[in-house]
């Protein structure tokens, strides 16, 4: 059973399969104290909050204690690499519109 809220971590480069895919990569030891699952949804707090779906780091990166993620989920959160990110376990809410821009277009609700 998880025991904790929060964990920090230290931010590292995702793997090359994983660009541009929304996945975070934690040690499951972290996926055990917070109790969530692979797959789950999890929010990361930087400058900005993002989310993405968690998944075991490669056995190779096992209990260093890092997130492995991408540019865009670091840009999205406002971090860098070397830097910590707040992560907490989140859950999805159904969205209640959706908005299209189009470049040079407006946009369609």
């Amino acid at each position: 059973m998880g025991t904790l809220d929060k964990l920090t971590r230290r931010v590292r480069e995702a793997g090359a399969g994983d660009i541009g895919r929304g996945v975070a990569r934690l040690d499951l030891s972290d996926l055990k104290d917070l109790n969530i699952q692979i797959g789950d949804l999890v929010a990361l707090h930087g400058k900005q909050t993002t989310y993405a779906r968690v998944m075991p780091l490669r056995q190779d990166d096992r209990g260093d204690k890092t997130l492995q993620i991408d540019g865009v989920i670091r840009q999205n959160a406002g971090i860098a690499v070397g830097e910590t990110v707040e992560i907490k376990a989140a859950q999805a809410q159904d969205a209640e519109s959706l908005t299209f821009s189009f470049p040079g277009r407006g946009h369609y609700d």
